[in-house]
Parts: structure tokens; sequence; C-alpha cells
């Protein structure tokens, strides 16, 4: 069966085959990640955002997704605190599993 393609101009997102690929990720993580993806630079993710923007999944199976993600080196979790109290969660999504330490270009 072919596969139909449309040109697109705007509104849209770039990724690598090799993510739609990876046997290490399900559906629903590639699905996870690539609406992770499409999001501005400076989107705010949280799970309570993340539930309120899509409700059709429930908190348990974003945050599965989430780990798994994180398994497989596409996302970080930096957790920032001060005086022992959590400030800030800063989420670093990757289009490609992230070696860590690995020197990665930032849009701006």
């Amino acid at each position: 069966m072919p596969v139909l393609r449309q040109q697109h101009t705007r509104n849209f997102t770039v990724v690598p085959n090799a993510l739609l690929q990876d046997p290490s990720l399900s559906y629903r993580d590639i699905g996870l990640l690539g609406w992770m993806l499409s999001k501005p630079q400076n989107w705010k993710f949280s799970y309570e955002g993340m539930l309120a923007e899509r409700s059709t999944d429930g908190k348990s199976a974003i945050q599965a997704g989430v780990k798994n993600l994180k398994s497989a080196g596409y996302l970080r979790i930096e957790k920032k605190r001060n005086k022992g109290r959590l400030t800030e969660s800063i989420w670093y999504v990757y289009d490609s599993p992230c070696i860590e330490n690995q020197y990665m270009v930032v849009d701006s």
C-alpha cells in the first residue's frame, strides 16, 4: 500500500526516522515524544500540564511513557532545589538518544 504525503510548509515537526523505528519505544512512547518535540523551545513540561492538554491518557500512562523515554535516553528531567525544596523541574527532550555528557545543540 502506498504512503501518501502532503507538502507541509508551516506548523510541522521534523523527527529522525530512527526515532520512529526505535524498537525500545512503544507506539505510545513515540506519540508522546513526538508531541513533546512539537512544543516550542521554552515550553514548561509537567505531568499536570500534559494531563490538562491531553486527558485521553491517565497520569499513570503518561508517567510510564516518561519513564520509558528517560530510560531510552530521549528525556532527562533536572530538578532544581533551593534549601532542600524543589523549586523547578527542567525537562530536556531529545530527538535522538542522548549519551550522558554529549554536547547537544539547542535552538534559540
